[in-house]
């Protein structure tokens, strides 16, 4: 069974984040930062994509804090927004970093399908997409393929 303090804590912590978020979206000239930081915002496509899409991005977010050159958004931040309607310079603003990685998660009949894009948070381009499917022996997988594909194209984005 789970401590409710921890969940309590976590909940405070989105609250919090979800304020901090009000704040930034509503600074028209909100500032992105210019080394290279990453959002991951997952979003379920269909009910059981939403589950999925809820589970996946803190095992994305993960894989890619392994690489030093890299800085992963606050994970309350993720979280706060990924429950908000932001443009991708909205979001980044908001997560304090310079790209997000953006998607939607569809899950049934034991397969999943993940259709990412990656934008710059400074003007809103969008640098890279690709699309993961997977079945369920290999969900595990998909944050590691993630990552590795998504690495190379945050090092090559300038900055």
């Amino acid at each position: 069974m789970r401590n409710p303090m921890i969940k309590l804590g976590r909940l405070a912590g989105v609250l919090l984040a979800s304020l901090f978020l009000s704040l930034v979206a509503s600074t028209a000239g909100a500032q992105v930062a210019n080394d290279r930081s990453v959002g991951v915002i997952l979003t379920g496509v269909n009910e059981e994509g939403a589950h999925w899409a809820g589970t996946q991005w803190t095992p994305i977010s993960g894989v890619l804090r392994k690489d030093a050159a890299l800085r992963i958004a606050d994970d309350a931040l993720m979280e706060a927004v990924a429950t908000k309607t932001m443009t991708p310079q909205e979001a980044g603003a908001a997560m304090k970093v310079r790209y997000v990685l953006m998607g939607g998660v569809t899950a049934g009949s034991h397969a999943f399908r993940f259709d990412l894009k990656l934008f710059d948070a400074k003007d809103g381009k969008q640098l890279w997409a690709t699309v993961f499917q997977s079945d369920e022996d290999n969900i595990a997988t998909v944050p590691t393929e993630i990552g590795g594909a998504l690495i190379p194209a945050l090092k090559a984005a300038a900055l």
